[in-house]
């Protein structure tokens, strides 16, 4: 009887010591990784301080930029555990990458990243030229909160749009680019172009920016091969010019957004960790398209990426990214190889930095009859919007007329009007049914008659 006590008696004894143990060790956790907390940008952050973001993200120079830092974490460690700038918990092999995508380590991402967020420059371990296109047009002030909004931003757009699309362009200025109409959430949106070659035009388009104060531009040539310099140009941006913003938003103009599903999906979204998620439409297993295989704006040599498949990867059409990893990600992009394909390239430095992609149903990039008739009332994101006519149509269909808090402007004079679905009969209303066998019948371009009302 004696020896069993004595038996329970050590049992105790040993459970008592590994939860005395679990306890202190989850409390140094706690303590070291107290910088967790949100990161807090300050309303004063003036055009200087984001000037001076701006080329801290060009130089990779950490002590220049005003942001959050960290200050309990050991850059140099074997391992490092749960972090503010990682959710995963690491150590440092020679080959890193998830899937079946490794790489040789030719320069330890995580260990740049952590040098940048607690000040330092990494500038020097580059492998490439940092990118140092000037820009052209700017729009600082863009994201400041005036006085009678709420106290914070909600969500930043970035609509990557081709400098000759001025109609696409006006159209979602008067829809889902308004920022009025994203049910009370303070909302910004800015268009991401590449330089016009023609001197004409891009005097045309100067204008327009200093008309409708919406426009960023780079000096680069607006080309398809060049949207991986648009996409950097787009987080380099948002993360300088826009820290107030919790999430960006990235979209190509030919998209119809509708604000009532992403606003609803939003609202979803654990606000302790959005700040650390990417969501869009993942493609998975996507095979690389060689030479005389597929379409030649996707084709790329093996010297120029070897592999037969992509990491699994969001689609470029429509994506959102946390603030704290949107910078994460502008760093591990400049340590990765450059490729032509936008999406693919972000796919790259994604899996270097482990991170797990989210998938969200109903943004279509397909086909859009097949699209229309099964989730056209629950879509987020609908591909194939290349006229603003159709851009308005949709609009009028889907949005309910007391969306958007303010009037929006009339398209032919230019005056103010509130967005309505008119009672003319050559005007399109009825169900929705009837919308989309308008749309799925109607050709891009096609001057068709639009369906009789029910």
């Amino acid at each position: 009887m004696a020896r069993h006590l004595q038996k329970a008696y050590k049992s105790a004894v040993l459970i008592l010591l590994l939860a005395v143990s679990i306890f202190l060790k989850v409390h140094y956790m706690r303590k070291r990784t107290a910088v967790q907390r949100e990161p807090h940008y300050p309303k004063d952050l003036n055009r200087r301080n984001k000037d001076a973001r701006w080329k801290a993200l060009q130089e990779l120079d950490g002590w220049n930029f005003d942001g959050d830092r960290l200050k309990a974490i050991d850059c140099d460690a074997m391992s490092i555990a749960a972090t503010k700038f990682k959710r995963i918990s690491f150590r440092k092999y020679d080959w890193f990458g998830n899937q079946l995508f490794s790489y040789r380590k030719e320069v330890d991402i995580f260990r740049q990243i952590c040098y940048f967020r607690r000040g330092s420059s990494v500038s020097h371990t580059l492998h490439q030229q940092s990118r140092t296109i000037p820009m052209l047009i700017n729009c600082p002030k863009l994201c400041e909160i005036t006085d009678n909004e709420r106290g914070t931003l909600d969500l930043l757009i970035l609509i990557k749009s081709r400098n000759t699309h001025y109609n696409l362009r006006g159209a979602i200025r008067k829809t889902w680019g308004n920022n009025m109409c994203w049910l009370g959430k303070t909302v910004r949106h800015v268009f991401v172009l590449g330089k016009h070659n023609d001197s004409r035009e891009q005097e045309r388009i100067v204008q327009e920016a200093k008309h409708h104060g919406d426009i960023i531009q780079r000096d680069f040539t607006d080309h398809y091969s060049n949207n991986t310099y648009k996409t950097m140009f787009a987080f380099q941006w948002a993360i300088a010019y826009c820290p107030e913003a919790p999430i960006y938003m990235f979209v190509d103009d030919d998209f119809f957004v509708n604000p009532i599903e992403v606003v609803a999906f939003l609202e979803k979204l654990d606000p302790r960790i959005v700040q650390y998620q990417i969501i869009g439409s993942q493609i998975l297993m996507s095979r690389v398209v060689r030479n005389g295989t597929g379409p030649r704006k996707w084709a790329l040599s093996k010297d120029v990426y070897p592999n037969t498949y992509y990491p699994n990867y969001l689609s470029g059409g429509f994506y959102m990214v946390g603030r704290e990893l949107a910078l994460d990600l502008y760093i591990a992009a400049q340590f990765t190889r450059f490729l032509p394909i936008d999406d693919a390239y972000l796919g790259l430095a994604l899996n270097k930095l482990l991170v797990q992609l989210g998938h969200k149903n109903y943004i279509h990039m397909g086909e859009k009859r097949k699209m229309i008739k099964s989730y056209f009332e629950k879509f987020l994101g609908l591909h194939g919007y290349h006229t603003a006519s159709r851009q308005r149509l949709t609009w009028k269909q889907v949005v309910p007329k007391n969306v958007c808090s303010t009037s929006l402007p009339d398209e032919a004079s230019g005056m103010i009007s509130p967005i309505r679905r008119t009672e003319n009969k050559n005007d399109v209303g009825g169900s929705n049914s009837n919308l989309m066998r308008y749309l799925a019948a109607c050709p891009e371009g096609a001057n068709c008659k639009p369906p009789r009302k029910s």
